[in-house]
């Protein structure tokens, strides 16, 4: 009798384990799926606060004027672009100028050498 206890008890421990494991992994896919449906709510909030933003005909005027380059009747569009030397200017310095800060010190060889070759 005992043999036949110890087999009912270890069949009745080996569903219940079996049943454990199936609810655990039934419940990680339910979280998972109540994750995935927050993040696709928040992004249906944000698609229709677009929605209703681009409703708007201050929005439609400015994605027209911006990507469309539309106009208004009577408006004229000036187009300011930077000539060479103003350019030049922008990117580096000339040749005084340069010349006049390493005089000054203010070159980085200068204080390395100010520090480090004694």
């Amino acid at each position: 009798m005992s043999i036949a206890f110890l087999l009912v008890l270890f069949f009745a421990l080996f569903f219940f384990v079996q049943g454990l494991i199936r609810y655990r992994k039934i419940s990680r896919e339910i979280s998972n799926i109540r994750e995935g449906a927050a993040v696709l709510e928040a992004d249906n909030a944000r698609l229709s606060d677009f929605l209703e933003y681009s409703d708007d005909g201050a929005f439609k005027e400015k994605e027209a004027r911006l990507k469309l380059e539309m106009q208004k009747e009577g408006e004229q569009i000036i187009v300011i672009s930077p000539s060479e030397n103003d350019s030049a200017a922008l990117i580096g310095e000339d040749e005084s100028s340069a010349a006049a800060t390493r005089e000054k010190g203010a070159d980085f060889g200068k204080w390395w050498d100010y520090f480090f070759k004694r």
